[in-house]
């Protein structure tokens, strides 16, 4: 039976993963901490563990709690909800991006913005960086019905990752819009969210002032949107030497650089956007209801909202889902530094999405997790 998202969840970027395993240089120039973290992602399992179910995965996650974060509750009731290091910063990937939709929403509903707006696809370019992101961009740009719109930028940013589309969206808001946003919407200790192009330009050692990881973020992802002859020799390099970043990028940008912010503050987040009756909000939390063009899913929700993410060693996703029986629950799970082999297997089995599924689906679900001892 075909998994019931299979299209791979994976953002910042998809398969811009794993593209090599030379890693000897990059180790040499990393503090100690950040060697050990490597070193456990890359053999601490040289064979993967068991995870092709939904509950081989909850088995694993009862086995290695120190690699998760969970929080599920009915909505209107987290009280009694199921949490899991809930409270703790873990990295988001591509899950981030549900800031920015919020945000989006909030211009829509304001009157500030108009979806409908022309965009030029070159606008969104001056932030691409080719291969980084499992070839987003291109497909996103590739599926347009005519040209490109406001509305255009918010889909190809959450159906199809497009990195690109979040960075000039996160300009078009500005960073303090962006930092007022989290700070309201996520709550005190979350974010600040930065762009993606200036995180992967960190990671690939391209810039960076030496300042905090968000404003060195936003200002490499400022001079890459302003500076054109500095930008093209950056994609130029990037289409010469090919797909995929370099793995010690990656693994870099997981465990020091990545946005980050709480399980139950990104559900929350999800919980918040289906319960905001305005109308802006509404139009621009559809694009999260990709999964409903399944018929397996209309066949057991009424609405299945979700955006994911995955980088080496970390896979994120948060839900909004209401069943047929009109039981509505909010959901958000992050693992990070999980061993590579196994974080490999997830990626292919797809999983933990299998587990994500029953959690949603499943009336007595959190009480069996309650039974379980989460």
């Amino acid at each position: 039976m075909r998994p019931w998202l299979r299209r791979s969840l994976l953002g910042c970027g998809g398969a811009l993963l794993v593209a090599g395993l030379a890693v000897g240089a990059f180790l040499l120039t990393q503090t100690g901490h950040r060697v050990r973290d490597t070193l456990r992602l890359l053999i601490d399992s040289q064979e993967p563990d068991p995870v092709a179910t939904g509950e081989d995965v909850l088995q694993y996650l009862e086995h290695h709690r120190d690699r998760c974060s969970l929080a599920v509750w009915d909505v209107g009731d987290e009280d009694a909800g199921v949490f899991f290091d809930a409270d703790t910063p873990r990295p988001l990937a591509s899950a981030m991006k549900v800031l920015p939709l919020a945000l989006y929403g909030e211009r829509l509903e304001s009157g500030a913005w108009d979806a409908g707006e022309p965009v030029a696809v070159a606008d969104l370019e001056r932030y691409y960086l080719p291969h980084t992101d499992g070839e987003a961009h291109p497909a996103a740009m590739a599926d347009l019905d005519g040209g490109l719109t406001l509305d255009g930028v918010a889909r190809a940013m959450i159906r199809f990752s497009d990195n690109a589309a979040a960075d000039w969206l996160l300009h078009r808001l500005g960073r303090e819009a962006v930092d007022e946003g989290a700070a309201r919407l996520l709550g005190a200790g979350q974010g600040p969210i930065h762009p993606l192009s200036g995180t992967l330009l960190i990671a690939q050692r391209d810039g960076g002032a030496g300042g905090d990881v968000a404003t060195d973020a936003w200002a490499l992802s400022t001079r890459l949107g302003s500076d054109a002859a500095w930008r093209e020799e950056l994609q130029a390099r990037a289409r010469e030497e090919g797909p995929g970043l370099p793995l010690s990028a990656q693994l870099e940008l997981s465990h020091g650089l990545d946005n980050q912010a709480s399980a139950r503050a990104w559900a929350r987040l999800m919980e918040r956007l289906f319960a905001d009756p305005r109308p802006g909000v509404a139009f621009a939390r559809r694009h999260l209801a990709w999964p409903m063009a399944f018929e397996q899913n209309r066949q057991d929700f009424t609405m299945l909202a979700t955006k994911g993410g995955s980088l080496p060693g970390t896979l994120t996703a948060a839900y909004y889902a209401e069943t047929k029986g009109g039981r509505r629950r909010v959901l958000a799970l992050f693992l990070h530094d999980v061993p590579f082999a196994t974080w490999l297997a997830l990626s292919q089995s797809f999983a933990q999405q299998k587990l994500e599924r029953k959690l949603l689906l499943e009336d007595d679900a959190l009480s069996q997790l309650h039974h379980r001892g989460w």
